[in-house]
């Protein structure tokens, strides 16, 4: 349980491995040279429960909107997969770029397009990062620390719904964690090959979340100084430096944010809080087991912890009431004994190993509360979504929810809106609007431009062809321009415009002043130039349109 890690001592070069070293490299699940037998099996068990968390619910992990249309046409179109786009043909990139999403892209190339295939790279991301964790902690800490740390990280809530979703911030957590492992490995061997790898993975953290990815530089640099002026011996200084600088630098980002958009953003401040709460729990034993004077810090952290975790459960009382309860009264023990113990060293009841015994409730005590929150996404109620991840009560927004949620089959018609991207089957309205457009496209390279991506996604979505959105995520994205959709009407590889229905786009998120936007020019264009498609002519009535949309189809050479 020590907080030094000794290195076990290389081989030489002209010396021998040990006899059956080869296939204890292939033993997995035997602990290497230095560390106790049952670590590599805990930590195997950590990543098994981690598993298990992040993938009891990926069949029904949904889908995102806005990025999982761009997901799909880049499983369809390299061209779009190489430069991120929102559609197959890349007219519109999305507003991120590409980095987190080209795992989920490569995965539906291989297994076909399904919320589980997108969610599967997020799974091994979160796998990988509780794995990277224990390595990291036990290098700086110790096995018991760095065992801690991996089951505290893999039970926090946030990482529990994240890592089950297609979400972006997924990518951005592992890239971070084995930023930390590379940084680690330059500042105690003097590598700089390996600090050349924390640059790396800090990097690809950018192209997974761009700038919040940086938020981690301070944290790397209070260590690259401490080691030069500590050197290399004070791993435990160091450790706490770094970890502390990198908790201290993104909640302070986070605490100046007036609104923050996601709840999976938080999951950035889940690798420190378990690194140093691993550390911490150790520390404060073995300050207790020894007599130090600072024995009291321990108990002390219990009870902190008890009254934090029960002042978030009161929001939820009857949210599982009976473990709330439960841990506070094996808390309030644990303490009495702890504090009991230490003060009456006379204490007939009071044995070494029921102080053991204390320290093991007092540990199930503190992350009683996050465990349970982190378990209940076992339960689909609880587990968040694609759209923002939320582990317990709260809930989420619901978007994403995936066949059967919201958007599933709502017969909206043509533009069924944002929700229309949770179910990759056409509504019927949408079926009536594709077979038409397909009969009639005479062979253009486009089936329609749309007035927004919320339109063209659920005909993306299902089909994989090209629908044109106009404007990006905002509606007021200058692409297409005017000039652009004119030649290609003139060529005859544009000549349907579905102008309206629900979403974003001119009147939402788009236009705005200093004059007509793109959207909104060609949206002229149109009305001027083109003819209205009746609804009829492709099947359409009341109980199955339910949208405002207009169907225009341009014949010219203008």
């Amino acid at each position: 349980m020590s907080l030094t890690h000794a290195p076990a001592p290389a081989l030489s070069a002209c010396e021998d491995p040990a006899p059956g070293a080869g296939r204890r490299r292939w033993a997995f699940w035997r602990s290497p040279a230095g560390q106790p037998p049952w670590a590599r099996p805990a930590l195997l068990g950590i990543a098994a429960l981690a598993a298990l968390l992040y993938a009891w619910n990926i069949t029904r992990a949904g889908l995102a909107p806005f990025y999982s249309v761009a997901v799909k046409s880049m499983s369809e179109s390299w061209k779009a997969f190489f430069y991120g786009a929102f559609d197959p043909k890349a007219t519109i990139t999305i507003d991120k770029l590409a980095g987190s999403f080209l795992p989920q892209a490569l995965s539906a190339r291989i297994f076909g397009f399904h919320p589980w295939s997108l969610a599967l790279p997020q799974v091994i991301e979160g796998v990988v990062s509780v794995l990277v964790m224990y390595r990291v902690v036990r290098r700086w800490a110790g096995v018991v620390p760095g065992l801690l740390a991996a089951g505290i990280f893999a039970l926090t809530p946030i990482a529990a719904s994240m890592f089950g979703h297609s979400m972006e911030d997924g990518a951005l957590t592992m890239c971070l964690v084995l930023a930390a492992d590379a940084w680690q490995r330059a500042v105690m061997d003097a590598r700089l090959r390996s600090l050349v790898w924390a640059g790396v993975w800090v990097g690809l953290g950018f192209q997974a979340k761009m700038l919040q990815a940086w938020i981690i530089l301070p944290a790397l640099a209070f260590g690259l100084i401490w080691r030069g002026r500590a050197g290399r011996t004070d791993r435990v200084r160091g450790g706490l430096i770094m970890w502390g600088t990198w908790l201290l630098t993104f909640g302070l980002v986070y605490s100046e944010m007036s609104n923050i958009p996601h709840t999976a953003y938080m999951a950035s401040l889940a690798p420190p809080i378990a690194a140093l709460s691993g550390a911490g729990i150790v520390l404060f034993w073995r300050w207790y087991r020894s007599g130090d004077p600072r024995w009291w810090v321990l108990p002390l952290a219990v009870a902190a912890e008890l009254g934090w975790a029960a002042h978030l459960w009161s929001g939820y009382p009857a949210f599982l009431p009976w473990v709330r309860q439960a841990a506070i009264a094996v808390g309030v023990a644990v303490i009495v004994v702890l504090v009991v113990a230490r003060l009456s060293r006379r204490a007939r009841f009071v044995t070494t190993g029921l102080v053991t015994a204390g320290l093991a409730a007092a540990v199930a005590a503190m992350l009683a509360a996050p465990a349970t929150w982190a378990s209940s996404v076992l339960d689909a109620r609880y587990a968040g979504s694609s759209f923002d991840a939320s582990a317990g009560p709260a809930g989420g927004f619901g978007f994403g929810t995936g066949p059967g949620g919201p958007g599933a089959g709502n017969g909206q018609g043509p533009g069924g809106g944002i929700l229309a991207t949770a179910t990759t089957t056409l509504s019927q309205g949408d079926q009536q609007l594709y077979d038409y457009l397909s009969a009639h496209r005479d062979g253009a390279g486009y089936l329609m431009a749309a007035q927004s991506w919320s339109v063209a996604a659920p005909f993306i979505l299902a089909t994989g062809q090209e629908v044109m959105p106009m404007g990006g995520f905002s509606g007021s994205v200058p692409e297409p321009t005017l000039a652009r959709v004119r030649q290609l009407a003139g060529s005859g590889q544009l000549r349907f415009f579905l102008l309206g229905g629900a979403g974003f786009g001119p009147g939402g998120l788009g236009g705005g002043a200093g004059g007509p936007s793109q959207v909104e020019q060609i949206i002229s264009w149109v009305e001027d130039t083109c003819s209205v498609v009746p609804a009829q002519a492709y099947g359409a009535t009341t109980g199955t349109t339910g949208t405002a949309g207009t169907l225009y189809e341009c014949r010219t050479s203008a």
